[in-house]
């Protein structure tokens, strides 16, 4: 069984297929296809790069378990990965712009959408304005808003600020202690699906999260 997986594993990264897609305010968008079945479009963590996914141990089970049944669009963030990096502008807007251009270069009418992380605001955001695409919605750890945004005391705004500056300053250097200053967040891409808080929608009711979803 397991070498039938890892061979299944190498055939559909063999058959990954990247892309690029011009969003509204000129950005470039990376884009991949792979698998085969009903389209699922997954709004993945900005941590991503199309070409190193498959050989990454905490991406390639995503990719398998989400292209076992399904053909499935994903794409790297506006300043990571393929995308565009340099002169791009960063709101929610344009992500969801970003989004909206990809569905249109894929030419997919309606499809299942997984969003993660930071995906799922835009998630959210793209299935109000286009309720009538989406045949299910999966949020993996989702929020209306970010860290910066949500109510806090002095203490933990100061905190969250020194983790962003933190993170800034790092970005672009080679020290390894940025790159362990916060950890937590590669861990809890480790863990299992259904350990994380899950909201599953279908058009016409809730469905509750079940193991094998």
């Amino acid at each position: 069984m397991k070498v039938l997986c890892l061979l299944l594993d190498r055939m559909s990264k063999s058959a990954q297929q990247i892309r690029f897609c011009t969003s509204h305010d000129g950005t470039r968008i990376a884009y991949a296809t792979c698998g085969q079945g009903p389209p699922l479009v997954w709004a993945p963590h900005w941590i991503h790069h199309l070409r190193f996914d498959w050989d990454s141990p905490i991406w390639c089970p995503w990719l398998t378990l989400l292209t076992r049944h399904h053909s499935l669009i994903y794409y790297d963030w506006r300043g990571c990965g393929l995308s565009d990096r340099e002169g791009v502008e960063f709101t929610p807007d344009r992500y969801v712009e970003d989004f909206e251009a990809i569905i249109e270069a894929t030419n997919v009418d309606r499809f299942a959408l997984v969003a993660m992380g930071q995906g799922t605001r835009m998630a959210m955001t793209y299935a109000v304005r286009h309720p009538e695409r989406i045949r299910r919605l999966v949020l993996l750890g989702p929020s209306s808003c970010g860290r910066v945004v949500r109510g806090q005391n002095q203490e933990q705004a100061e905190e969250e600020e020194t983790r962003l500056r933190a993170v800034e300053l790092g970005w672009h250097d080679d020290n390894p202690a940025y790159g362990r200053f916060s950890p937590r967040c590669i861990c809890r891409m480790r863990q299992p699906i259904r350990s994380a808080p899950m909201m599953i929608c279908s058009g016409r009711r809730r469905l509750p999260p079940t193991p094998s979803q």
